[in-house]
C-alpha cells in the first residue's frame, strides 16, 4: 500500500513540474532548502523527495526508484528517511556497506560554512558487490537556529537523512 500511494503522488507531483526539468539539486541544498526545512516541518521548495521508512531496509530493486524517471537522471531517486548513527545496514538479500573507511565528509555551503555531512554506501548481494550506492546526507546540528524548540527536532537532528540513490558504474 505505501509503494502505490508513493506512485500516485510522484505522478501528481511530475504533472507539476515544467517540461524537460530534471530534479538533480547540490549537496548543499539538499541539506539547507530540503532537509533542514524538513527536520523544522517548514514547507519543501518541491515535493520531489519522498519519504521512506528507513531505506536500508531495503534491496534497490525494492525500491520505487522507476517511478522518479520523469524528473531524475534515468536509475537515480531522492528519498527522506531515518537511520540510527551506527545501526547495522542489513536487507533481506545483501548489505549497504560504508564506502571507503565509512568516515563522513564534511558538505560546505561556502568555502567554511559546514551545511551537514556525506556519507556513502555501495550495495553487496550476499558477498558481490553491485552498482546500486547511496549517499546518505545529515545536517549539521549548528544549522538549525537557536531558538527552534529542541526538545522537538533534536530526535529528528540525529536521525533524519536524505539519501541519493543511483545506479552507478562499478570503476567508481
Amino acid at each position: 500500500m505505501e509503494q502505490q500511494q508513493l506512485t500516485v503522488d510522484i505522478e501528481t507531483e511530475i504533472k507539476k513540474l515544467p517540461v524537460g526539468f530534471r530534479f538533480e539539486p547540490r549537496e548543499r541544498d539538499m541539506i539547507v532548502h530540503y532537509l533542514v526545512n524538513k527536520i523544522l516541518n517548514r514547507p519543501l521548495p518541491s515535493n520531489a523527495v519522498k519519504d521512506i521508512n528507513y531505506i536500508y531496509h531495503f534491496d534497490p530493486d525494492q525500491l520505487p526508484i522507476s517511478e522518479f524517471s520523469g524528473y531524475c537522471n534515468p536509475d537515480q531517486a531522492y528519498f527522506f528517511t531515518q537511520v540510527v548513527q551506527g545501526g547495522r545496514r542489513t536487507t533481506k538479500c545483501g548489505y549497504w556497506k560504508a564506502k571507503a573507511s565509512g568516515s563522513e565528509v564534511p558538505v560546505l555551503y561556502d568555502d567554511k560554512t559546514i551545511v551537514g555531512f556525506k556519507k556513502s554506501f555501495r550495495f553487496y548481494s550476499g558477498d558481490e558487490k553491485s552498482n546500486w550506492i547511496i549517499h546518505e546526507y545529515r545536517v549539521n546540528p549548528d544549522l538549525i537556529p537557536a531558538n527552534a524548540p529542541n526538545q522537538i527536532y533534536k530526535s529528528k537532528i540525529d536521525s533524519y537523512v536524505i539519501c541519493k540513490i543511483q545506479l552507478k558504474d562499478l570503476s567508481d
